[in-house]
């Protein structure tokens, strides 16, 4: 964990998990680093959020003959993840994202992409103005 992050105390960390400086993890939130987690500066993870970096899809769908899969999640500098949003594994989100909450991401975001929904979805690009931060599309 970086510099000045904090982590609520009822919050589920678990394998490979590295934290910039900056961050704030909300309560109820499941951080799995199985497959390795990394989460850039300056970016908050809301109450509720799950980020998975594994799954057991192709080891209960074949009855075990399969094994459990594992890909690494990246998170860039200055995010904000909403409330009860999903990762799931593999995924990389670059600088400057937002994800709406109860979104559930399935797909890359570039840099200062926003995205929400369930599917989600590309809502826009985010802008960093004088009067403050904005999503347009």
């Amino acid at each position: 964990f970086g510099n000045n992050s904090n982590i609520s105390s009822m919050s589920y960390v678990t394998g490979d998990v590295k934290i910039g400086k900056n961050c704030f993890i909300g309560p109820f939130t499941i951080i799995d680093g199985s497959g390795g987690l990394e989460i850039g500066d300056n970016t908050s993870i809301a109450a509720g959020v799950h980020i998975y970096s594994h799954d057991t899809i192709s080891r209960s769908l074949s009855g075990g003959k399969f094994s459990i899969s594992h890909s690494k999640v990246t998170i860039g500098n200055n995010c904000f993840i909403g409330p009860g949003a999903v990762i799931t594994r593999g995924i990389n989100i670059g600088d400057s994202c937002f994800l709406g909450a109860n979104s559930v991401l399935t797909f890359n975001l570039s840099n200062k992409q926003a995205a929400s929904g369930n599917p989600c979805e590309i809502i826009g690009n985010v802008e960093i103005e004088k009067e403050g931060v904005v999503i347009k599309k």
